[in-house]
């Protein structure tokens, strides 16, 4: 084990694509000689199994109980590897709390809690409720440091035994697993997935509008790199903005191409709109060629699309904008992460929404923790009753 690095502070260092409060060599020559702890034997760069360019690399850990292989994306390969790497690191953690967290036994009618059982992520059908004994870990309240409880299938992503029948219940999904070089990096980044996942979904509800942009406009210099690149490679490219996601900008990217006819999906969300859509970019070259790659446990379907022919060409929007023409707001400087994330958080209890924050760390010089607000979702067929309306 590598002696821990000082403790860093949460002043941004680096903002290529991202705010981080350490330059991606430092990042990843702290990560690097102990990848094979977390389970990881490789960090590949797939790049060039697409024509795109736009750089991909893959972590792999084949002892895995959920996704044997991890992706990240970025503007430089670096980024991408440290992209895939701490993906792969996330999950380690979140499949080993117990060791990190001490767990309980209750019903959530037992427990003084400051949301409703029925305002967490469930699995459609779910039978879960204020009544139904489960296992608890305790986070904290982002912004009072109150200790909150949290049922452990929220946090976890423990393989389950596939032998034993479970009620459809609560949802354990990555939303809001993130890891950072610091507690707040860390955190900060799973505030901005949580949100970003939430417009998405209240988009596909139509419940949050959306406005397409004519990708030729946008004027981010380096946002506009990444258009070009996949426009060089005869890739249809479809921008929208959701709009009304609170404090953050969200972008959503369609990305299509007649050598893989597959439509690959990328959002992004941040405080700084090029951040958002540079998210949502190469997210959505990262979507494509994970399916290229086809390294992934749990993308079958891509290739049936294919080998059947079932993606038509894409229809652009009728409705595109110049980019020039969105409606803007005043963009506050983020020079210190701690500062973002107390922001953001003001936000959401302000919406009657407490951000609970999970510390999975199991390290002095990284961190990773989850993040769940509930009332907030990623999946529209798993919308909190309290906000379907």
């Amino acid at each position: 084990m590598n002696t821990p690095a000082p403790a860093v502070s949460s002043k941004v260092s680096f903002t290529c694509g991202t705010f981080r409060v350490r330059k991606p060599e430092d990042t990843w020559s702290i990560i690097s000689p102990d990848l094979h702890k977390f389970g990881i034997t490789r960090v590949a760069d797939v790049t060039g199994l697409d024509s795109v360019g736009i750089p991909v690399a893959m972590a792999v850990r084949p002892l895995s109980q959920t996704l044997s292989v991890s992706q990240g994306k970025g503007r430089t390969l670096l980024l991408a590897k440290v992209s895939a790497a701490m993906e792969a690191i996330e999950l380690w953690h979140a499949e080993n709390i117990a060791a990190a967290l001490s767990s309980f036994r209750a019903t959530g009618a037992e427990l003084d809690l400051p949301y409703a059982v029925a305002d967490l992520e469930s699995d459609p059908g779910s039978i879960t409720g204020p009544r139904t004994p489960l296992r608890w870990v305790t986070g904290q309240a982002l912004l009072s440091g109150r200790p909150v409880p949290l049922p452990q299938d929220t946090v976890s992503l423990a393989a389950k035994d596939p032998l034993t029948w479970r009620a459809a219940g609560l949802a354990s999904t990555t939303n809001g697993l993130a890891s950072g070089n610091n507690r707040a990096e860390a955190t900060l980044h799973a505030l901005y997935e949580v949100l970003e996942r939430d417009a998405v979904a209240r988009s596909q509800e139509g419940r949050a509008r959306v406005d397409y942009v004519d990708p030729s406009t946008v004027d981010h210099d380096d946002c506009q790199t990444l258009i070009t690149r996949l426009h060089t490679a005869s890739c249809y490219v479809e921008l929208s903005r959701i709009v009304s996601t609170g404090p953050v900008h969200c972008f959503t990217t369609r990305v299509w191409s007649e050598d893989f006819p597959v439509m690959a999906f990328g959002s992004g969300a941040h405080t700084h709109e090029d951040v958002a859509l540079s998210r949502a970019l190469t997210e959505a070259a990262q979507s494509r060629l994970t399916a290229i790659a086809g390294s992934r446990d749990d993308m079958t379907r891509f290739y049936d699309y294919v080998r059947l022919g079932l993606v038509d060409r894409p229809v652009p929007p009728a409705d595109v904008q110049p980019w020039n023409s969105l409606p803007r707001t005043t963009t506050p400087t983020v020079s210190d992460l701690e500062n973002e994330v107390h922001r953001l958080a003001q936000h959401l209890d302000s919406q009657g929404r407490t951000p609970i924050v999970v510390d999975l760390s199991s390290r002095d010089d990284f961190a990773v923790v989850k993040v769940v607000v509930p009332g907030l979702t990623m999946d529209p067929r798993a919308r909190p009753a309290a906000t379907a309306a």
